[in-house]
């Protein structure tokens, strides 16, 4: 399988925050810092009740995506994986949608979402990049940027997941 699709797959697991619906009608996805709180517990919990399972559900379906997109890079079939690469694209925008939709109260849950929004741009400039019929060598080199700055986004990201879920998960 290709370096893009490894990438791809990588971050569809980590950074997706997709849900099959918004699950609000209009988040807060602008708001200034100064208006959330900072080192809250109470609103840090929250935020992570709200977050998570979008996050959880992006993940099962970024599985399956990963699992269609393994099978046909065995076999080649680039029409089939260009059709799932749209599917996948459209799950990221919808991770967008969801993530936008929520109405966070803390400034450290905020920033998550920022950087899961973030990364989720870039892998859907890494889709569109991935469909172009005829990528030229210059979309070449703007896709191998992208996947590195993915992957850095995607690892610091998680471990910021994963340093507030276990102090504040309890």
């Amino acid at each position: 399988m290709s370096k893009f699709l490894t990438a791809l797959l990588a971050s569809a697991l980590l950074l997706s925050g997709c849900d099959e619906a918004p699950t609000a009608a209009a988040g807060n996805m602008a708001a200034k810092p100064d208006t959330l709180s900072v080192q809250s517990d109470a609103d840090i919990r929250t935020d992570l009740a709200v977050l998570n399972p979008v996050i959880n559900t992006a993940n099962s379906s970024a599985v399956g995506v990963r699992d269609e997109l393994v099978k046909l890079g065995r076999n080649g079939d680039k029409a089939a994986i260009n059709a799932v690469m749209t599917k996948s694209k459209a799950m990221f925008e919808s991770a967008n949608a969801s993530l936008s939709a929520l109405a966070l109260k803390s400034s450290e849950v905020q920033q998550l979402r920022l950087d899961i929004y973030q990364g989720n741009m870039l892998a859907i400039k890494l889709h569109e990049l991935y469909l172009k019929p005829d990528a030229s060598a210059e979309d070449k080199k703007e896709m191998a940027l992208l996947q590195r700055q993915s992957l850095v986004l995607q690892e610091q990201t998680g471990d910021k997941l994963d340093a507030l879920n276990a102090k504040y998960k309890k």
